[in-house]
């Protein structure tokens, strides 16, 4: 199994790590800064958010750690002595006797704490009466909102052809005030001028919920910073897709997870700081490039926002493969925003290409299959969703189109964690073999 602390002592890469696993620290810091806090879960509307000076908080992050002390020291070493200085430091640390105990920090205190916030959420969920034939990922995140939703201002909502998604914001709006973002789930003339006026009625809620004008202006900078991360963050996945890498399999799947929950809310620090954070993460993946993985089957994992067992980006790294999540690639949410003109009429035609993404099982497919081809890609795991009446029904066509361009892919049902762990590693077993003869 991989050591993940020795994959770890980069300066991006820790700093990534302690941001995305200190969501409750960042909720009490905006708190103290009279910031309003907004709960979002997928990505659309999330500059509106920052153009408004709102903190957005992705609930995923939310929760205490076994590891909560020893993360809080470095987050204090980080703050007192620069990343590189603790670095350097974990390094030493990590050449000594302390290695067995950062070992099992990163394993058990961190990893294992995590899992079990999602098992307290999914309880969380189930106590307060959100169905439980729906999806994992809108049953954490309810499970989470119920738990820390007096931290949270107001929550935003989006229009999607996901029912669950729906039953989702409609149960939100009753643990906190909801601001719902219609998108047209049908494409014709009409719908632009349409998700202008839906666009401008959202920005006078959020107006009324953070007491201060909102500024097109700020849009405008928040577009521009929106194509930066996304163009680091494709770097970074080109880079995941290089034979010769910086991080071992398992390493890399937890860097882009993070990346993955983190966008959203933008690790709770604001867009400017994630831009330079993707910036500097890219430039050292880069740099430190080194590890030979020719030999190591590139796998993409699809679809995985609406909650996926975690185990599997062990299991499959243990196995001989390296894994790849893509949803914001696939569901256009990285794609570009024109940045000249009026940043309202261009905010709104970005959400309507997001919505395209999302139309039909046959676009979303077209998607998928392109970052298979793109990334020259040997197989894919195909998450099949309990409780999913959207994409999960799409693998079929999806598994038909693969099999012309002689791309194999496995099914793995998923309905909560840890269920079925030694079949589901019985199957990439087998996955993993017939890729590799």
């Amino acid at each position: 199994m991989t050591d993940l602390i020795d994959n770890f002592l980069r300066e991006h890469t820790l700093t990534l790590m302690l941001d995305y696993y200190s969501g409750e620290k960042q909720v009490r810091m905006a708190k103290t800064r009279g910031k309003t806090t907004c709960s979002i879960i997928l990505p659309p509307g999330t500059e509106l958010l920052e153009a408004a000076g709102c903190t957005s908080i992705s609930m995923y992050r939310l929760g205490s750690f076994v590891a909560d002390n020893e993360l809080r020291l470095m987050r204090l070493a980080r703050s007192l002595l620069g990343g590189r200085s603790l670095v350097r430091g974990l390094g030493l640390l990590n050449m000594t006797i302390a290695k067995p105990y950062l070992d099992k920090m990163a394993e058990e205190g961190i990893l294992g704490g995590l899992w079990k916030n999602y098992r307290e959420y999914i309880k969380s969920s189930d106590d307060n009466n959100f169905p439980m034939d729906a999806c994992f990922g809108t049953r954490v995140y309810y499970g989470a909102l119920m738990k820390h939703y007096k931290n949270i201002d107001f929550s935003i909502g989006y229009g999607t052809r996901c029912g669950w998604f729906t039953k989702f914001f409609q149960d939100c709006a009753g643990a906190t005030p909801l601001t719902f973002l219609d998108i047209p789930q049908e494409i014709n003339e009409e719908s632009l001028p349409y998700q202008i006026s839906e666009v401008r009625r959202v920005i006078k809620e959020i107006e009324q919920f953070t007491k201060r004008p909102f500024s097109e202006e700020a849009l405008r900078d928040e577009i521009k910073l929106h194509n930066s991360i996304s163009r680091n963050y494709l770097e970074i996945l080109k880079i995941w897709a290089q034979d010769i890498t910086a991080l071992d399999p398992r390493a890399f799947i937890y860097v882009l997870s993070m990346i993955h929950f983190g966008y959203p809310d933008r690790l709770g620090r604001g867009s400017k700081y994630f831009d330079r954070l993707m910036m500097n993460l890219a430039k050292e993946l880069k740099r430190d490039s080194k590890k030979d993985l020719s030999d190591v089957p590139k796998i993409l994992h699809a679809p995985m926002f609406g909650g996926f067992e975690p185990e599997i980006m062990t299991i499959t790294s243990n196995l001989g493969g390296r894994l790849l999540f893509a949803d914001w690639v696939s569901l256009g949410v990285l794609d570009p925003i024109k940045e000249t003109g009026d940043p309202i009429e261009n905010y709104s035609k970005y959400l309507i290409n997001v919505a395209e993404h999302w139309l039909d099982n046959n676009t979303v497919i077209k998607h998928w299959v392109k970052i298979v081809e793109d990334l020259k890609l040997d197989g894919v795991i195909f998450n099949s969703v309990y409780g999913c009446k959207s994409f999960t029904p799409a693998y079929k066509l999806f598994k038909d189109r693969l099999i012309e361009l002689g791309v194999p892919i496995v099914d793995i049902s998923f309905h909560n964690m840890n269920e079925n762990l030694g079949q589901i590693e019985t199957r990439i077993g087998a996955f993993i073999e017939m890729i590799k003869d």
